[in-house]
């Protein structure tokens, strides 16, 4: 699944879930139930938390899934940087040593 369908997808869902406590509230407003007062409580504070959850998602989601100028996100420069502390010494330099005739390629090209 494409990036835009999940999103539009967990829209669809906030919205359905956002209507349904609307609709709760409604019906536990109306009833005459002892609990229904303690229903209610609950359905009008859900009817704000559960939008500030999902907002603070959607932050995080762009924090941590955004690219850099290298290309690289958050998540995939910490797995590379975990990758390189397992390394042993000398992997680390050839590895070093492979970037560096890299970069100087690039630069001669230019």
């Amino acid at each position: 699944m494409k990036k835009g369908k999940v999103r539009q997808v967990f829209a669809i869902l906030g919205i359905v879930i956002l209507l349904g406590l609307y609709v709760a509230t409604l019906i536990t407003a109306i009833m005459a139930k002892p609990y229904a007062h303690q229903m209610f409580i609950v359905s009008v504070f859900c009817s704000f938390v559960i939008p500030v959850i999902l907002y603070g998602f959607i932050l995080m989601g762009k924090a941590f899934g955004r690219k850099e100028k290298n290309g690289m996100s958050l998540g995939e420069f910490r797995r590379m940087k975990k990758k390189m502390s397992k390394m042993p010494e000398e992997e680390l330099e050839s590895e070093d040593q492979a970037q560096a005739d890299i970069v100087e390629k690039k630069t001669k090209n230019k």
